[in-house]
């Protein structure tokens, strides 16, 4: 009787259970689609995410890349207008600058003439103040030695040697008699330069030439002269085979010394061999052998010593040089 009743409830042609499946089916396809929704969410979020990322990359490669562009621009504009970088051209203008400022001429229009010259070397408003009352100037040698930087400007160095003449003596029956003096200094030009040229921008000066040499550093030294070294017979026959080598090596091309060195070398014939002293140690299976060798000049009776660091092993029972430094320091 209920169950009459129900189905007199339901829509017609409509069963109990497949109402029942149907409303099973609603909730899932909920889910589905809410699912399919999120999906397409996380979807739309990850590219946008990914446009933005990409979006910044570019900003950081333009950023990049306007900073590289701007090095370089500034690095042309500081090879046209930095002397510091002694090209080729401020060498030619140095090159004529130096011997017309050092040269004096004795003659009063040689000096006029010079000085009218030194005016298209200098800045506006710049002049020569060299005069010569007696005597001349005489450039005997001219060579580059630096370029220093001082109150925002460059100033070119050259070592330059040269002659004082004075005349004394002179008279309508005496000929002059000159007093030369020899003169080595630095020669310091202040420079400027732009894309269309040089100018020396203050009077140039002398300086006295410093003195390079240092004694602050020690000589170099081994660093295994106080382990022990191999046994005897191994550095007898080591040593044996070093006087062969030195000798082909002062005699020989590199082309020749190839089937005795990984990377060949040789003298050529420009000296003699004379005699090797070396000390001869393990290491890891090869030998390294630390040698003093003395050469001669083939046509004088002069020697020097040599300093050799050589890492040798065995090819087919002979020696072989895998290695090989002029120093004692290693290898």
């Amino acid at each position: 009787m209920f169950l009459q009743k129900l189905k007199s409830w339901l829509p017609e042609g409509k069963t109990l259970l497949k109402a029942r499946k149907e409303r099973r089916r609603l909730p899932k396809a909920r889910v589905a689609g809410k699912k399919t929704r999120l999906l397409i969410w996380i979807c739309i979020g990850l590219m946008g995410c990914s446009g933005t990322f990409a979006y910044l990359k570019a900003i950081r490669i333009d950023g990049e890349v306007i900073r590289q562009e701007k090095y370089i621009q500034e690095l042309n504009g500081k090879q046209q207008t930095d002397p510091n970088l002694l090209s080729p051209r401020l060498t030619v203008f140095l090159d004529r600058f130096v011997p017309l400022y050092i040269n004096i001429p004795a003659e009063q229009a040689g000096q006029e003439k010079r000085s009218k010259e030194l005016t298209k070397y200098y800045a506006q408003g710049l002049k020569d103040a060299v005069e010569a009352t007696a005597g001349y100037r005489e450039l005997k040698e001219k060579r580059f030695w630096d370029v220093t930087q001082k109150d925002g400007r460059s100033i070119v160095q050259y070592k330059v040697t040269y002659l004082n003449v004075s005349k004394a003596g002179e008279g309508e029956e005496t000929a002059a008699e000159e007093k030369k003096e020899e003169v080595s200094a630095l020669l310091n030009i202040p420079v400027q330069a732009s894309s269309s040229g040089y100018a020396v921008v203050e009077q140039v000066y002398m300086t006295a030439i410093p003195t390079l040499h240092t004694s602050e550093f020690a000589a170099v030294k081994s660093e295994w002269e106080n382990k022990e070294q191999v046994k005897a017979d191994v550095k007898n026959d080591v040593e044996k085979w070093l006087q062969e080598f030195f000798r082909k090596y002062a005699s020989s091309s590199y082309k020749d010394m190839a089937y005795m060195m990984d990377t060949p070398e040789g003298l050529d014939g420009l000296k003699e061999f004379k005699e090797v002293k070396a000390r001869v140690y393990d290491s890891e299976g090869k030998w390294l052998v630390q040698a003093e060798v003395v050469f001669k000049e083939k046509t004088a009776n002069i020697e020097s010593k040599e300093n050799f660091t050589l890492l040798l092993d065995k090819k087919e029972e002979k020696y072989h040089v895998k290695d090989m430094k002029h120093t004692l320091g290693g290898l």
